[in-house]
C-alpha cells in the first residue's frame, strides 16, 4: 500500500515537473527557435546575442541551441545572413536567398537542416572564419531559423509571409574604437486632421553600432510641450541612419513648433569603461496650419480687424475734411439744430456730435459752433461766408399810408415812421458799378420824409379808395416794411 503512494507521489511529482520545465521554455521560445548555446557570465548580452573579439584571419567556435516545444515533429532550416537596414534604420537580417558579403559569408553551420521530435532541443555547432582583410570596427551578421515545410501565409495585399527566428551576431575587430552619435534631419507630415507626423533622423558615424537612449517632445512658440515626451532605446547600425518616429496631436489652432531632443549612449574610455556621452538640442521652428474650425475663427476676426481699421481711416479723414472746410459759425437767436444742419445739407445728429452738443440738443445764442459754409439768403447768416469787406448803411424809404376806419367822424394824424437802417457788407472784390448802379446807391442814402396828410370826412367810398390805394403803396414799398405797416393797420381797425 505505502508503495502504490510512494510511486503515485513521484508520478505526480514528475508530471508537474514536466509540465512546468515545457510551459518555461514554450514562453522562452514561442514554439520553435533558437537561442546562443555558450552565453558568458560577464556579459549579459550574450544571452540573446554571438558577442565576439576576434583577430582578421582568426577561427571563433561557437553553437546554437535549436528547441521544438510544440507537440508536432518540427524540420527546421538554420542559415546565416548578412544584416539589413529596416525602414526605419533599426538592425534587421536579410533572407535566406539574399547574397552574402559580410558577417553571413563568415559563418559556417555543422547542419543547415534539422528534424526535431516534440519538445526536443539540439546543439548545432558553427565556426567563424574572420578574414584578413576584415575592418577594424564592429561587424554584424545574423543566424536564422525557420520551419521548413511552413506554407507562407498570403496577407490582404496579396504579399506571401513567413516567419522565422533571427539571432544577431556580433564580431568586433580590435582597433579604435569610436562611437558617434547625432541627430540629422527633422521631417514634419499631416497624417490626419487632428494629428501631425514627426521623424528625427538618428546618425550613426562611429566605428561600431551603439544603443541609444533618448527623449523627444514638440514645444510652441511659448515653451509649453505638446502632448507628452517620447522616450526609447533603439540600437542604430554602424555608417547607418535610424528615422525615430512620433506622432502627436496637431494643436487645433495651429502655430509655429520645434522639437527639443536629448540622447545619450555608452562611450567606453580607458579611463572609464562606462563612460556616458549625452547630448541634447532643438530644431527649427516649422509652422503648422491650424485646423478648419479655426481657419474659420481666423478668417471672421481678419475681416473684423481689416473693417475696423477702414472704418478709423474713414474717421480721420472726415475729421481732418471737418478741421480745413469747415467754419466757424455764432449761433443767432432764431437758430436751432434742424435749420442750420438742413441749410448746411447735413443730418443734425452729425451736427451735434461734430459739436459736442449733448441732450437736449439746444442752441444757445452767442455760441460759436463749426458747421459747413452754405449760402446765406439772410443778413443773419452773413458770418457764414467767407468772403469779408466793408460795411455800408442802406437806408430804405417808407412811405406814408392813410389810417381810416368805419366809424371814423374826425380825421386822424398820418403815422410818421422813423426809416429803418440796415447794414450791408460790400465786397471789395465786386465788380466795377455803372453809372446807373451808382445812381442807384445815392439814392438810397437819401432820407425821404414823409408828407403830411390832411384829414377828410369819411365816407363808404373813400373806405374803398383808401384801401384801394394803400394796396398799391404797399407793393411798391419794400416787402420787410410794408408787413410790419400792414399789421399795424389791422391792429388798429
Amino acid at each position: 500500500m505505502n508503495k502504490i503512494k510512494i510511486t503515485t507521489l513521484l508520478l505526480a511529482f514528475f508530471l508537474v515537473f514536466s509540465m512546468f520545465t515545457s510551459s518555461a521554455f514554450a514562453v522562452e521560445f514561442g514554439g520553435i527557435g533558437g537561442k546562443p548555446a555558450y552565453p558568458r557570465d560577464d556579459d549579459p548580452k550574450t544571452q540573446s546575442t554571438f558577442v565576439h573579439n576576434g583577430q582578421p584571419g582568426q577561427s571563433i567556435d561557437d553553437a546554437v541551441l535549436l528547441a521544438n516545444n510544440t507537440a508536432d515533429v518540427k524540420t527546421l532550416q538554420v542559415y546565416a545572413t548578412d544584416p539589413a537596414k529596416s525602414s526605419d534604420g533599426s538592425f534587421s537580417c536579410k533572407q535566406m536567398v539574399e547574397p552574402k558579403e559580410g558577417v553571413g559569408a563568415w559563418i559556417t553551420l555543422d547542419k543547415n537542416e534539422v528534424t526535431l521530435q516534440p519538445h526536443t532541443t539540439y546543439i548545432d555547432k558553427f565556426v567563424i572564419k574572420i578574414p584578413a582583410t576584415a575592418n577594424v570596427a564592429e561587424n554584424l551578421g545574423c543566424i536564422a531559423i525557420q520551419e521548413k515545410s511552413q506554407i507562407p501565409q498570403i496577407s490582404q495585399n496579396g504579399i506571401a509571409l513567413s516567419f522565422r527566428t533571427a539571432i544577431k551576431v556580433s564580431i568586433t575587430i580590435p582597433g579604435e574604437i569610436r562611437r558617434e552619435i547625432s541627430i540629422s534631419d527633422f521631417k514634419f507630415d499631416l497624417v490626419l486632421d487632428s494629428k501631425f507626423f514627426l521623424q528625427a533622423a538618428f546618425k550613426n558615424s562611429g566605428t561600431v553600432s551603439t544603443t541609444v537612449k533618448y527623449t523627444l517632445s514638440v514645444v510652441n512658440q511659448f515653451g509649453y510641450a505638446l502632448g507628452p515626451e517620447k522616450t526609447g532605446e533603439v540600437t542604430i547600425l554602424r555608417g547607418e541612419n535610424y528615422l525615430l518616429n512620433l506622432d502627436t496631436i496637431r494643436p487645433f489652432w495651429g502655430g509655429f513648433f520645434k522639437v527639443k531632443y536629448s540622447f545619450s549612449y555608452v562611450n567606453p574610455t580607458k579611463e572609464d569603461p562606462n563612460a556616458v556621452v549625452s547630448q541634447s538640442g532643438e530644431s527649427d521652428f516649422i509652422f503648422v496650419a491650424p485646423q478648419a474650425g479655426a481657419l474659420a475663427i481666423y478668417s471672421a476676426i481678419l475681416i473684423i480687424l481689416i473693417a475696423l481699421i477702414v472704418y478709423i481711416l474713414l474717421k480721420r479723414r472726415q475729421i481732418k475734411h471737418i478741421k480745413t472746410n469747415w467754419v466757424e459759425y455764432t449761433v443767432q437767436g432764431d437758430d436751432d439744430l434742424n435749420k442750420l444742419a438742413t441749410k448746411a445739407h447735413i443730418s443734425w445728429m452729425k451736427l451735434a456730435h461734430v459739436n459736442n452738443i449733448k441732450p437736449p440738443y439746444e442752441l444757445v445764442t452767442g455760441m460759436v459752433i463749426k458747421i459747413p459754409p452754405f449760402e446765406s439768403k439772410t443778413s443773419s447768416d452773413f458770418s457764414t461766408s467767407p468772403l469779408k469787406g466793408k460795411v455800408m448803411k442802406k437806408v430804405i424809404p417808407v412811405e406814408e399810408t392813410e389810417v381810416v376806419t368805419e366809424s371814423m367822424t374826425q380825421s386822424v394824424e398820418p403815422a410818421v415812421v422813423e426809416p429803418k437802417v440796415e447794414e450791408i457788407p460790400i465786397v471789395t472784390t465786386l465788380p466795377i458799378m455803372k453809372k446807373s448802379e451808382k445812381t442807384t446807391l445815392k439814392t438810397l442814402k437819401k432820407t425821404i420824409t414823409p408828407k403830411k396828410v390832411s384829414a377828410k370826412p369819411v365816407t363808404k367810398k373813400t373806405i374803398v379808395k383808401t384801401k384801394k390805394a394803400s394796396v398799391t403803396k404797399a407793393r411798391t414799398a419794400p416787402k420787410p416794411i410794408v408787413k410790419k405797416i400792414s399789421s399795424n393797420i389791422d391792429d388798429d381797425e
